[in-house]
């Protein structure tokens, strides 16, 4: 039996992949292709969490509770059990389970835990192909941000971008791709370019089912909902600004739950593009991958000229909207007076606002020299005048104030409603 093993990379479609395979799953089955279950029914985390060093913490594991090296022990010896009983008491025509985590790219770091796939893996398949899909290093930073926040990530977007580097191990891709050629060998690699050019069909769902089986293509639902979608630049805003007001990791749970709440409506009414970079900044971290992306090309695509070049850019990037980002300001202290009520005390309350308004100043200003003020028409600072009151009458004088100082309306400094990209 085979095992089709779906590495990702991430921010190419997983997600995507993910529920198509699911929502296809009896079809696959009854044509010999078992989407392994045990390990979760879409993204199939808990295999990658499994091969990762004991000594590791994870996410993951925080998640479950489990906080000690021998809980995470305990919980290892269950799942092999419950990966050994799933794959055992598949039906003899089973002709390949299918594997799909991009964890396996964030998470197996080492030639230890790439070893430890291969051990697992070799246990159970005569046969191992592992999927991998490449996009450039920098798109897949700027897309990353959104996924970032939505973790609990504080970081400004520029110095998230800063980690995109040779050196760190989730954009180097030479050295990912080695590791596993090394366990698993050259032939057993199936690389592609997340690209819609390359894309059989031009469609990435279709270019998968191929590597699956080329007789597949056209017969399985291709119809999936959009899921894991970026936020766009007031939705990354708003997303920083409750990781500073609401840390993950706080010790009450119930402010993770208010937490959650402003998130989820961060998530559901502010998506699309997210920050993107100015031409000349996607250049100069695009320089370090070149040496890099030419081993890559020579070594796995030598039919083509060139690979992972960061995308053309605009001279400036798209501003933020204003208006939205104030729109989604005032509904987040929406929530935090109506869902935090009974959570968060009045101290609380004023420390919460003044981070949140605090955060969203500093987006706004114009290479650190224009306040908000500078940014607004006349309409939307009235608006904030307004909302000034409205923050004074629930007891937050800080925040009342900071609005208040805007001033008179002076049409001479006010734009049409979009600011600068500048230091979020």
């Amino acid at each position: 039996m085979k095992a089709i093993v779906h590495i990702g990379t991430e921010k190419t479609g997983t997600t995507s992949i993910q529920s198509f395979l699911y929502q296809n799953r009896k079809k696959l089955q009854k044509e010999g292709f078992h989407f392994l279950q045990c390990a979760g029914k879409t993204n199939n985390r808990e295999f990658p969490t499994y091969c990762m060093n004991n000594y590791r913490d994870d996410d993951f594991y925080r998640n479950l509770g489990i906080t000690t090296l021998d809980g995470r022990i305990a919980h290892k010896r269950k799942f092999i059990k419950k990966f050994g009983r799933e794959v055992g008491g598949l039906p003899s025509a089973t002709r390949a389970v299918i594997i799909s985590s991009e964890h396996f790219h964030s998470r197996i770091r080492s030639d230890e835990e790439v070893h430890n796939v291969h051990r697992l893996l070799s246990r159970y398949f005569s046969e191992i192909e592992i999927v991998c899909y490449l996009r450039d290093q920098i798109t897949t930073c700027t897309s990353c941000y959104s996924t970032a926040l939505k973790s609990g990530n504080p970081a400004l977007f520029v110095e998230f971008v800063k980690s995109c580097t040779p050196d760190n191990y989730y954009y180097d891709y030479w050295g990912m791709l080695r590791r596993w050629e090394h366990h698993f060998g050259f032939d057993a690699l199936n690389v592609a370019l997340f690209s819609r050019d390359h894309f059989l069909n031009g469609n990435l769902l279709d270019d998968f089912t191929a590597k699956i089986d080329p007789g597949l293509v056209g017969t399985l639902d291709t119809n999936i909902s959009n899921e894991n979608e970026s936020l766009n630049p007031s939705g990354q805003a708003l997303s920083r600004a409750i990781n500073l007001a609401f840390p993950i990791r706080s010790v009450r749970p119930e402010l993770q739950s208010l937490r959650e709440k402003c998130q989820l409506h961060i998530a559901e009414h502010h998506t699309g593009r997210g920050r993107q970079l100015s031409r000349n900044y996607q250049q100069e971290l695009f320089e370090p991958f070149a040496a890099m992306n030419e081993s890559l090309r020579q070594r796995y695509f030598p039919t083509e000229e060139a690979i992972l070049e960061p995308p053309s850019a605009p001279e400036n990037p798209h501003p933020i909207a204003v208006a939205e980002l104030l729109q989604g300001f005032q509904a987040l202290l929406a929530i935090i007076r109506k869902d935090g009520r009974h959570i968060v005390n009045k101290d609380e309350f004023s420390g919460i606002y003044n981070v949140l308004f605090s955060c969203i100043n500093e987006l706004l200003y114009k290479y650190g020299e224009m306040r908000l003020v500078n940014a607004l028409n006349q309409e939307e600072a009235l608006f904030l005048r307004k909302l000034a009151l409205e923050v004074e009458a629930h007891n937050v004088p800080a925040v009342a104030i900071l609005l208040r100082s805007l001033g008179p309306f002076d049409p001479s400094l006010a734009g049409s409603g979009p600011v600068s990209d500048a230091l979020c």
